[in-house]
């Protein structure tokens, strides 16, 4: 997988906290950037979020609700991430927003950035928010800008719609919001969003099956029936398109009441989607496994200890994940903005 550029090391450890952590994303993305940098906190509900992060990351400190009054007391640090939960905000759902307790989330988040001021945060969010919320998303960036230094904003704040697809080398139409705020009396320069990086093959994220071999069409078919059906509907178009449903990369989204498929690339890995085992692979006549799930995240299966958490839990935490090398592109921006590389 193609690498962000590298950038130097700052002269002391990052200090790096996040919220609503999961695996730690922001922890993933500054390894590939080789950063050398100190886990100081993380905050997740999720008992397999804090065993993966902390086996894999040695947090000095962890918080399980940000909602809960000592989570202000969680200390400064250069970086913070918080990728808060997109469900009151999505098109998919009730998309209820400040109604639904999680579009809260962000008001503790907004006081401890009050009280303790990282140098660099990065929120992401699904892209909808800002075009079905726009009135909610104009308040959080409001609130972002009442924190005050001295009696003017402290943050430098913009934003930015980004696609996985197209800016994060991943065969995955994965669209999200970044809002990046830097901190004004650091700022060396303006923030410089990624421009767009030609994408990996799909190849490159799923495995060559050579056992058990393949089978005349329809081929071999998900045992669901409603997956069944989903996926014969999906074969049917292809077919009066005058082509082989099984000669052609289809990833197809096969749950729910209507199919949804992308040729040569993933659909969208929600976290339910990701828990149940991801998309069809037409041309392999299979599920996507759950290594598969977390390489198209940009993370390594393997990097995670086997017993930790069960293989439905580890691909919820993919789904639930931003992708690595898109935010190893935003951060490396954000970073050099701040004058922290």
């Amino acid at each position: 997988m193609p690498e962000p550029l590298r950038v130097p090391n700052p002269a002391r450890k990052l200090t790096v906290g996040s919220c609503c952590s999961g695996w730690c994303a922001e922890l993933f993305a500054c390894e590939m950037l080789s950063l050398d940098f100190l886990p100081v906190f993380g905050c997740d509900l999720l008992p397999s979020a804090q065993a993966v992060s902390e086996a894999l990351f040695d947090h000095e400190f962890w918080f399980w609700d940000c909602m809960e009054e000592d989570f202000l007391q969680a200390p400064h640090v250069d970086l913070f991430l918080a990728g808060l939960p997109c469900q009151p905000w999505s098109r998919l759902g009730p998309s209820r927003g400040f109604e639904d307790d999680r579009g809260l989330l962000m008001l503790p988040v907004i006081r401890w950035m009050s009280a303790r001021r990282p140098q660099v945060a990065i929120f992401e969010q699904v892209g909808s928010m800002l075009t079905r919320h726009p009135r909610e998303f104009a308040l959080f960036l409001e609130l972002l800008l009442q924190i005050k230094h001295r009696g003017r904003p402290a943050y430098i704040v913009t934003y930015e719609t980004l696609n996985c697809r197209f800016h994060g080398y991943l065969p995955q139409n994965r669209e999200r919001t970044f809002v990046v705020c830097i901190c004004r009396q650091h700022a060396v320069a303006e923030m410089s969003w990624p421009a767009r990086v030609p994408v990996l093959r799909l190849s490159s994220v799923i495995d060559a099956d050579t056992e058990p071999a393949l089978e005349d069409f329809p081929g071999r078919l998900p045992s669901s029936a409603t997956c069944r059906r989903n996926v014969m509907a999906v074969y049917e178009k292809i077919l009066e398109e005058g082509r082989d449903p099984l000669e052609q990369e289809l990833v197809i989204n096969m749950h729910g009441s209507e199919p949804h498929w992308n040729e040569g690339y993933s659909p969208c890995l929600t976290q339910a989607r990701a828990a149940a085992g991801g998309f069809w692979l037409s041309w392999l006549q299979r599920q996507m496994t759950s290594a598969e799930v977390c390489r198209l995240q940009g993370v390594d299966m393997c990097r995670i200890p086997a017993g930790l958490a069960t293989e439905r839990q580890i691909r919820q935490l993919a789904g639930n994940s931003i992708p690595i090398p898109l935010l190893a592109r935003v951060l490396q921006a954000a970073l050099e903005a701040a004058g922290l590389v």
